[in-house]
């Protein structure tokens, strides 16, 4: 039978290799292209912003390491290859068919190929992940000292924070590449029959034999040297459980097993290199096993042992020396030194006549009305004027001197919001071209209100009310976030600016885009073809791209960390977006570990606010502010803290990069801030770090804690914000402009402490803590807000938006502000409609609780006298006890009822009538404030009707209004 011969493999024609190498050849290109693209735009806007030596100096730093650890590592393991490679056995043994063979063939007939191959793709993977690691060696290069040494070693702090992670960097990268190669040499002699799992004779040749134990020795010196630095990182340990560094059982136990496994380290080096020689491996496996069972015994074993049986029985003895220490790197590290806090103790109780807070002139002017987290729809509604107009959905609190007066305002700036255009508008030429920037600053104090509303200080097109802006235009803001082309040719402007008016961008932003060559770039790096084919793009075209503030700074000084809250100021005319921005280290010796992210939290980012990365430090410093025109996108670094050691290593990476302290306006130091996000990190670790004595600490003796935010919802479970007030604080001739918070005891909702941090540019950044009495008991925010929404003219305000189902009840931020010795709490209190996408909250009632007592009004002032005329409101507990509170003695519930009571059952009727009358009236305008007023009106009048013909309600009960009727 005819057998047909075996098909050949398919060949490919010289054609299709031209078509494969050009497909392939065109591939390389595009992935070069699009590298090339990214790569572009970013020097394009360094050169923008004039902050193009950053770009260099991060090309450069990663460049270098990726040569080093590239050229490196690849080096090291093409010279281990080719050891192993000539060092092969010529001959190998076996009784049976070699399996490797077919491969020993391959290998053999390209050997330069394949180690030059592999060692180019290994020391590709070393450069890329090197490169990234450029911080960590620009900190080694510029670092200084912090002028602090650590209590155990001495050294000076700036060996834990810019050098030691060098050391490390380096002793990583040597293990990592040492045990490439020595997986390289196992493999090609297991290969070439170096090593043997079978067949006759010696299982492992003599040459195989030293390379592999000289790589091991090599591996073993370097965890000795390994040992020897980890007990450094003994001071970042958090073995304490409660606190941050080396504890007693680390510098009892584990500080003397690294020193001893380090001889051990050092000792089987010497016996690898010894067995290499000899060609023997019993005693590198002796000296393996060793080091092994050294390493469980001594390092894991003893530090447990001594945890158990000393430590953990005898805490409070062993501890408290190590725990000190923490304390006093803690407030190093954070800024909350004794000497940087004004500690005072506040009595919280109230000094005076209760009536005396309503020609308190201090008081009443400061205490804010208008919640900047609350009112952004209606300064959307009130102070869009059109629909791709926006604000964020939180607004800023800023300070101005307006007639000589400084106040409080609530500030926004009119930006454009491309999401808000209609779908008639929506084009490539209107989102770009057109809708290209925002228009003025809105600007409305925050203590006053116009039926319900702002009432703004500046606000329309013409910026000219008492904050001038010279130029309103904003082409950077927070939600300008696209990118814009601008600049127009023969002087006919495009973009819009007024009903009847166009305008052409002047400023210094943007990057030219008007050769065919940077609008191909362009249409790449947004994937856009009109960037190519449009007409309206011409020789002045220039485009504005990376507009949002904080990515602006970001990525002009990428070693600061960024405050999440940028806020809008008018400096000189202009406005200028300032940021707050941070140097923070992880390694400071001794200091507590903070989660940014954890330490943060607050109920605003519970609800969707930006919050900070999940990154650990144990140190950070608002080492300098950042401003960006909003007009012309100029980034600006002023020191803020000229004596940080990191800034100054930073400074010396980018000279000139910062400006200099005594460089900044004083027109816009007045509007500097104490950022937020510090001063929740600071006051996160003032719950604890506020006690002196270790072993207090260590009971957890005297702790404070950050209160839940009782205005929110009760799905939300989230710390209280710190709020921006003028409060004038014990001791202080006038109001400052302070960033506030309070503390309550730990586990209690009673009162412990008020935070205040200042921004006045006299005392900027001074701490300030007033501690009130244990003795006393002051209500904390959730029990103050308990008692105000058991206040019977709040509950029947809600309970009649519930009812209605068109209306939500929204509470303000809870204020305090220290007075008279004692706490006043002020709370705006809103209602919303539900009916229309257009509606927005107006301001209904004002809710105070002052000296233990409660007052509701449409005014401040007029829930000011309500409280003063109330007697005591009785604060209970989770039982319903009641408790005493500060500065109050319990006598009852408070009444809300000031007029004089009715002689007569006759008066009483008369009275109820026309309370019932005036509720009709108050159903038919739909008006939810007049309807809650009338409610408790005829309420009260059943209540005096019923108290004259003997039929009081029993005690503790309260009578019920009628229901509403519908549309009521």
């Amino acid at each position: 039978m005819a057998i047909r011969p075996p098909a050949g493999l398919p060949t490919m024609s010289k054609r299709a290799k031209r078509v494969v190498i050009a497909l392939a050849s065109l591939a390389v290109l595009a992935i070069l292209w699009f590298q090339f693209v990214g790569v572009y735009v970013d020097w394009l806007w360094f050169g923008e912003v004039g902050y193009r030596e950053v770009f260099t100096t991060q090309a450069v730093s990663r460049i270098g390491l990726f040569l080093v650890a590239g050229v490196g590592g690849g080096g090291l393991l093409l010279l281990a290859l080719v050891l192993a490679y000539r060092s092969r056995p010529v001959f190998v043994p076996s009784n049976e068919v070699d399996p490797l063979a077919p491969y020993r063939t391959v290998v053999t007939s390209r050997p330069k190929l394949f180690a030059l191959g592999i060692s180019g793709v290994i020391g590709l993977i070393f450069g890329l992940s090197a490169q990234a690691d450029w911080t960590t060696v620009q900190l080694w290069l510029h670092g200084v000292d912090f002028g602090t040494v650590d209590p155990q070693f001495g050294n000076d702090v700036g060996f834990y924070v810019f050098t030691l992670p060098m050391i490390e960097m380096v002793l990583g990268w040597l293990f990592v590449i040492v045990a490439v190669c020595f997986i390289a040499i196992a493999v090609v002699q297991y290969l070439f029959g170096g090593i043997r799992f079978s067949g006759p004779g010696r299982k492992i040749t003599s040459q195989a034999t030293l390379q592999l134990s000289l790589l091991v020795a090599a591996f073993v010196l370097l965890k000795a040297v390994g040992y020897w630095y980890d007990r450094y990182d003994l001071l970042f340990s958090n073995r304490g459980g409660t606190f941050t560094g080396a504890s007693y059982t680390d510098i009892n136990a584990v500080l003397p097993a690294k020193i001893i496994l380090m001889c051990i380290a050092a000792i089987c080096a010497v016996g690898f290199v010894v067995g290499a020689f000899t060609r023997s491996i019993k005693l590198p496996a002796i000296a393996l096993g060793l080091l092994v069972l050294s390493s469980v015994l001594i390092g894991g074993v003893w530090p447990l042992v001594l945890q158990q049986v000393v430590v953990n029985p005898n805490g409070i003895n062993r501890e408290p020396e190590f725990i000190a220490r923490n304390i006093d790197a803690t407030r190093t590290a954070y800024g909350i030194r004794d000497d940087q806090i004004h500690y005072v103790d506040y009595p919280g109780q109230l000094a005076g006549n209760p009536r005396d807070i309503i020609s308190d002139q201090d008081t009443l002017p400061n205490a804010r009305l208008l919640d900047p987290n609350v009112l952004s729809p209606t300064f959307t509604q009130q102070q869009q004027l059109h629909n791709f107009y926006g604000f964020p959905d939180q607004l800023a609190m800023d300070r101005y001197t307006v007639k000589g007066k400084v106040r409080d305002y609530v500030v926004a700036v009119r930006e454009l919001n491309a999401d808000g255009l209609n779908d008639a508008q929506k084009n490539w030429i209107n989102e770009h071209m057109v809708f290209t920037h925002g228009d003025g600053f809105v600007a409305a104090p925050a203590n006053t209100v116009v039926n319900g509303y702002p009432d703004y200080t500046i606000s329309d097109l013409s910026q000219k009310g008492d904050i001038p802006v010279a130029q309103p235009r904003t082409y950077y803001g927070q939600l300008t976030t696209d990118y814009a082309i601008v600049g127009a040719e023969g002087g006919v402007a495009r973009e819009y600016d007024t009903d009847t008016s166009r305008y052409t961008y002047t400023g210094a932003g943007g990057v030219p885009v008007g050769n065919l060559f940077q609008r191909a770039v362009f249409a790449t790096e947004y994937g856009e073809a009109n960037f190519l084919f449009s007409s309206e793009i011409n020789a002045n075209s220039k485009i504005l791209y990376n507009r949002d503030p904080i990515e602006r700074v970001n990525k002009a000084a990428p070693f600061l960390t960024t405050d999440t809250k940028a806020y809008p100021a008018v400096v000189d005319g202009r406005i200028v977006w300032i940021v707050d921005a941070y140097t923070t280290a992880a390694n400071y010796p001794y200091a507590q570990a903070v989660t940014l992210s954890d330490a943060t939290n607050n109920s605003l980012a519970a609800r969707g606010a930006a919050g900070q990365a999940n990154t650990q430090v144990s140190y950070i410093r608002n080492s300098v502010k950042a401003t960006v025109d909003a007009y012309d996108g100029t980034v600006t670094l002023y020191e803020n803290d000229p004596t940080d050691p990191v800034l100054k290593a930073w400074e010396g990476v980018f000279p000139g990069l910062v400006k200099p302290h005594d460089s900044i306006p004083k027109d816009l130091q007045a509007h500097f801030r104490y950022p937020q996000d510090l001063f929740e990190v600071q006051r996160s670790l003032l719950v604890r770090y506020h006690v002196d004595d270790p072993v207090d600490f260590f009971q957890s003796s005297g702790f404070w804690k950050v209160p839940n935010d009782p205005t929110v919802s009760d799905a939300v479970q989230a710390p209280q914000p710190p709020y921006y007030l003028q409060v004038k604080l014990p001791g202080g001739e006038a109001p400052k402009f302070e960033l506030t918070s309070v503390l309550t005891g730990y586990q209690r909702e009673f009162m412990s402490a008020y935070v205040a941090a200042s921004s006045d540019p006299s005392n900027y950044g001074q701490l300030t803590v007033l501690r009130l009495p244990t003795a006393t008991q002051t209500p904390g925010p959730t029990q103050v807000q308990q008692l105000f929404r058991t206040t019977q003219e709040v509950s029947s305000l809600v309970t009649l938006s519930t009812q209605q189902g068109g209306s939500r009840v929204i509470f303000g931020n809870l204020l305090t502000l220290p007075v008279n010795d004692g706490l006043l709490y002020v709370e705006p209190f809103y209602i919303q409609g539900q009916s229309s996408s257009t509606s927005y909250p107006q301001l209904n009632r004002v809710l105070v609780w002052y000296a233990g007592r409660v007052g509701v009004g449409t005014t401040l002032a007029q829930a000011l006298t309500q409280a003063a005329q109330n007697a005591p409101v009785p604060v209970t507990d989770g039982s319903g006890t009641p408790l005493p509170t500060s500065g109050a003695t319990v006598s009852g519930q408070a009444t809300t009822t000031t007029a004089p009571p009715p002689a007569d059952q006759k008066a009483a009727l008369a009275d109820m009538d026309a309370a019932a009358s005036e509720l009709d009236a108050a159903k038919a305008s739909n008006d939810l404030g007049k309807i809650g007023a009338a409610s408790q009106k005829l309420e009260d009048a059943v209540n005096q009707y019923l108290k004259l013909v003997g039929k009081t309600t029993p005690t503790g009960s309260t009578a019920k209004s009628p229901a509403p009727t519908s549309g009521g």
